[in-house]
C-alpha cells in the first residue's frame, strides 16, 4: 500500500529507451552489411560502437537499480529486461564479426530475409519498451507482444528453410559452416526478442 503513495524512479523508462534505440541501429548496420558486404568491416565497427553504449547503459541501469528505493514496477523484472536488450545487441555484434571472420563474399537472400525479420522484432521490441510508461492502457502494448511472437514464428520458417536450402545447395563446407552459424545468430535474435515480449506480458499481467 505504500509504495502507492511514494514517487516511482521514471528514469528505468529513459534507460529502456536508450538501449532499445540502440539495438534498432545495430539491426540496420547488420542488415545494410549483409546486402553489401564490401561494407561489412565498417559497419562492424559501427554496430561495436553500438554494443559498448549499450552495455553502458545496462551498467547504469543495474546501478540505479541497486540505489533505488521505488521502482516503476518489479526490481528483477526491470533486471531482466534491460539484460535481454543488452543479450540481442551482444548477438547482432557476434553475428557482424562472424562476418569479418568468414569473409563470404555473398550473402544468399534467405540469411538476408532472416536478418530483416529480425530487424522486424527488435523495431517491435523498441515499441513495447516505450509502451512500458503506460501500463494502466495496456491494449496496444499487448498487441505488439503478439506481434513480436507471430515475427518470431514467421523467423523460425525461414531458418528452417535456410538451413534445408544451404545443405541442398551449398558444396563448400567452410562456407556451409560459416553460414550456418550465421543463420543460427538472426534465428536467436528473434527468439531472444519474443523472450522480451513474453516478459513484458508477465508485466501487464501483474501492473495493468
Amino acid at each position: 500500500m505504500l509504495k502507492r503513495f511514494l514517487p516511482k524512479e521514471e528514469k528505468f523508462f529513459e534507460l529502456f529507451d536508450e538501449s532499445s534505440a540502440h539495438l534498432v541501429s545495430a539491426a540496420r548496420e547488420l542488415v545494410v552489411s549483409l546486402r553489401d558486404p564490401s561494407q561489412i568491416v565498417e559497419k562492424t565497427k559501427i554496430i561495436r560502437d553500438l554494443e559498448e553504449k549499450a552495455d553502458a547503459i545496462t551498467h547504469t541501469t543495474l546501478e540505479r537499480l541497486h540505489n533505488s528505493f521505488i521502482t516503476p514496477f518489479d526490481r528483477n523484472d526491470i533486471y531482466s529486461l534491460i539484460q535481454g536488450l543488452d543479450d540481442v545487441i551482444d548477438l547482432m555484434h557476434a553475428a557482424s564479426e562472424r562476418l569479418v571472420i568468414y569473409n563470404l563474399q555473398k550473402i544468399p537472400e534467405i540469411t538476408i530475409q532472416l536478418a530483416e525479420k529480425a530487424q522486424e522484432a527488435i523495431t517491435q521490441v523498441q515499441k513495447a519498451t516505450a509502451g512500458l510508461q503506460n501500463l494502466k492502457k495496456p491494449e496496444g502494448l499487448r498487441a505488439t507482444c503478439s506481434e513480436i511472437h507471430r515475427l518470431e514464428n514467421e523467423s523460425d520458417v525461414l531458418f528452417r528453410d535456410a538451413i534445408a536450402k544451404l545443405f541442398r545447395e551449398e558444396n563448400d563446407m567452410k562456407t556451409l559452416i560459416s553460414l550456418k552459424d550465421i543463420n543460427e545468430i538472426l534465428e536467436t535474435i528473434a527468439d531472444r526478442c519474443e523472450n522480451i515480449a513474453s516478459l513484458i506480458e508477465s508485466i501487464i499481467l501483474e501492473y495493468a
